[in-house]
């Protein structure tokens, strides 16, 4: 599979089956996260990997009650402190949910490839999150992910045209 095929056949995944992901998988992830660039080099972010069935179960009380995260096997989480990312990006805020949002979207091509399933997590309450998995201020927790084996796959969503989104300047 190549990056465009892999680009197109990412979906989000709503139901995992009750089937682990293999070390050498979830590492190759990992591998996939720990490569991905960010602002000056700083990488101001860290990952918990989360394959706890306690954990696993107690989480959709803290993500607005999306009751599928609770069938994925892995779900990492994503958490930086803000001081430690690049401060300058557009001289308004700092690098840390860019550089997230760019390992992010690394691990999700690299699960595609794998045959593995992906959904962003956005809709979360941070301090419940932060209070569950022990992770302490300043730190922030920007997404999780859900990794494991589609139950079923996701269905293609429409886009905007090539001309709604690009503007040519010459």
């Amino acid at each position: 599979m190549n990056v465009n095929e892999a680009i197109r056949a990412r979906k989000s995944i709503r139901s995992y089956k009750a089937e682990p992901v293999e070390t050498v998988k979830l590492n190759a992830i990992l591998e996939a996260i720990r490569s991905a660039p960010s602002a000056k080099n700083l990488q101001p972010f860290h990952v918990k990997i989360i394959t706890s069935k306690e954990l696993t179960a107690r989480l959709p009380e803290v993500c607005h009650g999306q009751k599928f995260v609770a069938e994925a096997p892995v779900i990492l989480c994503f958490y930086g402190d803000q001081s430690q990312a690049y401060p300058g990006m557009g001289e308004k805020f700092n690098s840390l949910e860019v550089d997230v949002a760019i390992a992010v979207d690394h691990a999700t091509l690299q699960a595609v490839e794998l045959g593995l399933g992906t959904c962003w997590i956005g809709a979360f309450s941070e301090d419940s999150v932060k209070s569950l998995l022990n992770i302490r201020d300043p730190n922030r927790v920007i997404s999780l992910l859900t990794i494991g084996y589609p139950a079923k796959i996701g269905e293609s969503r429409p886009r905007k045209t090539m001309e709604e989104i690009f503007e040519y300047l010459s």
